[in-house]
């Protein structure tokens, strides 16, 4: 999941996407050559991932058809949900004999994800910075959106395999949390405690390299909500772990502020922070909101409700600067109100039956989706896998686990 930039073979065409594709091909075959199809295929979460598309294609329909544009948005949009969430979806639900082996083989494989892509991040920052040595230059990238990666005039921030950094931290958000699990609280992980402490740091640490302001504040407020809203679960994990958990903060805490001493990173971040609210950025985005404002409240009912189709901004005749740098905007914009609400409402079903989970790593699934869904206000890019496969993921520990035991 993480190669959503290097290694990619055009610009819309990556390894998730191919990865994808082999699992839903998979997926199809089981299905006829074992002729027996789950129930929880038709669940309510899949279905309205269903009908979120047939209104993708309806207003695409409506007011795209004949448009380039139109035609390769509405292909991201099924490519998306059919190979980030229905894909593994039907791998999860098709295997039901063997649900223990996939959460166990789906953890560890999340937890290789992010270990892997932390420990790049940080060497590409270390070696770009200190040895003039440009890692990235060694891997291919079909296509590079252009952006300063400077930070505080004269660091380079690292992007590990995404397109930005920010889109990097993106990433971590939403899988670091099952990590964290993994190694610690799952009981699968038979790695020594000093490799668990090191791997926590370093995916610390690569969040911090990237300097990604969404991150600074998202991941300490997702942090402080699951805190709130999951206390009881999490005092139960503390209590059982306590020495553990302290152990592991205090390294981090010390090793952070080893580091500190060499690289100014509170400054540094402090900065970032408020560069961020003061640049041509937060001018960009704020002019592109003001847009979305001005035009769609002043279409005609049909738009709001359907949208203006996949690529809305160059159907009404603008170009690429128009676009919007916020998943709801976009989705609003293009599908309507209606599509907005079958994705909200379906997120909210999944968030709420999480929330009602006793099961530990609920905690964790919350944290994880809540950085998603805040994040996603600032980026518009939902062609990534992140969100989606940890939804179905989601919706798979639920049912298999939570649902089990009530019955």
């Amino acid at each position: 999941m993480q190669f959503t930039s290097a290694f990619a073979i055009t610009g819309t065409i990556n390894l998730p996407v191919l990865f994808g594709c082999l699992l839903l091909i998979a997926g199809i075959l089981n299905l006829f050559i074992t002729n027996k199809i789950s129930n929880e295929i038709f669940c309510l979460e899949h279905n309205l991932i269903l009908l979120f598309l047939f209104f993708v294609l309806l207003s695409f329909i409506i007011n795209g058809l004949g448009y380039n544009s139109a035609i390769n948005h509405t292909a991201a949009y099924f490519s998306s949900f059919l190979l980030f969430f229905t894909a593994p979806f039907l791998y999860f639900f098709q295997n039901e004999n063997y649900k223990n082996q996939i959460f166990t083989v789906t953890l560890k494989a999340i937890f290789y994800c992010v270990t892997f892509s932390s420990i790049f991040s940080v060497i590409e920052f270390v070696f770009t910075n200190f040895l003039n040595i440009s890692v990235t230059d060694f891997i291919p990238r079909h296509s590079v959106k252009e952006y300063d990666p400077l930070i505080v005039g004269f660091l380079i921030r690292s992007r590990g395999f995404a397109e930005e950094s920010g889109h990097y931290s993106f990433m971590i958000e939403i899988l670091g949390p099952l990590a964290i699990y993994y190694m610690f609280y799952s009981n699968y992980c038979k790695l020594k405690k000093i490799i668990k402490i090191i791997v926590t740091f370093l995916i610390v640490l690569s969040v911090l390299t990237s300097f990604s302001v969404s991150s600074f504040l998202i991941i300490p407020l997702t942090i402080l909500v699951a805190l709130i809203l999951k206390f009881k679960q999490l005092i139960i994990i503390f209590r059982k772990n306590m020495l553990y958990i302290i152990g592991t903060i205090g390294t981090i805490v010390v090793m952070y502020y080893i580091i500190n001493l060499l690289i100014p990173i509170n400054e540094i971040i402090s900065i970032t922070i408020s560069q961020k609210f003061d640049s041509f950025s937060f001018d960009d985005r704020k002019f592109r909101t003001t847009f979305f404002q001005n035009t769609f409240f002043k279409l005609p009912l049909e738009n709001i409700l359907i949208g203006n189709g996949p690529s809305g901004v160059k159907l009404l005749g603008y170009d690429d600067s128009y676009t919007f740098l916020s998943l709801y905007q976009t989705l609003t914009f293009e599908i309507g109100v209606i599509g907005l609400l079958i994705v909200g409402v379906n997120i909210l079903i999944i968030l709420m039956k999480n929330f009602l989970s006793n099961n530990p790593i609920a905690s964790y699934f919350f944290v994880s989706i809540l950085s998603g869904l805040i994040h996603y206000n600032s980026i518009s890019n939902y062609w990534y896998p992140f969100l989606w496969f940890i939804l179905a993921f989601c919706i798979f520990c639920y049912k298999s686990f939570d649902v089990a035991n009530e019955s």
